[in-house]
């Protein structure tokens, strides 16, 4: 009996194994992998750009409104401006401090910081933090974009939400052995926002190159 139950234990074993292998190899070159990269370094990514950005935006925003308002006789909205240059000098402090950050090489150390455990590659719910890790480096950042942007939500009946962010985007390079794989990040920052309760009136932003551009209705 005793050899019955050792011989099943040991044929179990020499199947699980090659299984679990098997399974972890498959992911590690799937968008498993893939997944759990770009999420650990999308957060990496947004708590350092959430605490370098945080008090030179809100400086830029204490000195001056980014939005602005035209009304009617009747006190109603007929347009909503952007603030040039509020909206100049928010970009060029975005585009200074990432520039700083790259410059420092912070974004980079903190990716290197991150690592895959293989156990997580066969389950989450039980082999989340098992096995060796995989550290993951990354390719020094070259190529970001800023730019402000705008957007109109409807709120309930014949009222809609005017929003401006800027829109930050990182192009991200890492690599774990045999493997390489681009990361898009993308972040919106809101700078303000005005309630416009009735008709929906003309929108219109400054676009940077000295001419002012209306938006769709």
């Amino acid at each position: 009996m005793k050899k019955a139950i050792k011989l099943v234990l040991i044929l179990s074993i020499t199947i699980l194994i090659p299984i679990v292998i098997l399974t972890m190899i498959d992911n590690y070159y799937s968008t498993k992998s893939n997944i759990y990269i770009e999420g650990e370094v999308t957060k990496t990514i947004s708590s350092i750009l959430t605490e370098a950005l945080k008090k030179p935006i809100n400086e830029q925003l204490s000195k001056n409104k980014i939005l602005d308002c035209k009304y009617d006789n009747n006190q109603v909205i007929k347009g909503v401006y952007i603030n040039a240059e509020v909206a100049n000098a928010i970009i060029i402090e975005v585009n200074q401090t990432i520039n700083q950050l790259i410059d420092e090489n912070v974004i980079n150390e903190a990716i290197s910081k991150i690592d895959i455990p293989l156990g997580s590659l066969v389950s989450k719910a039980i082999f989340s933090n098992s096995g060796p890790n995989i550290s993951i480096k990354a390719i020094p950042i070259s190529s970001y974009k800023s730019n402000i942007y705008t957007k109109t939500k409807s709120l309930g009946i014949n009222n809609s939400n005017f929003e401006v962010y800027v829109n930050i985007k990182i192009d991200v390079q890492t690599l774990i052995p045999l493997k390489e794989q681009s990361i898009n990040y993308e972040s919106n920052v809101l700078l303000g926002s005005i309630l416009i309760q009735g008709e929906i009136p003309y929108y219109y932003y400054y676009s940077g190159t000295g001419t002012i551009e209306a938006l769709p209705q």
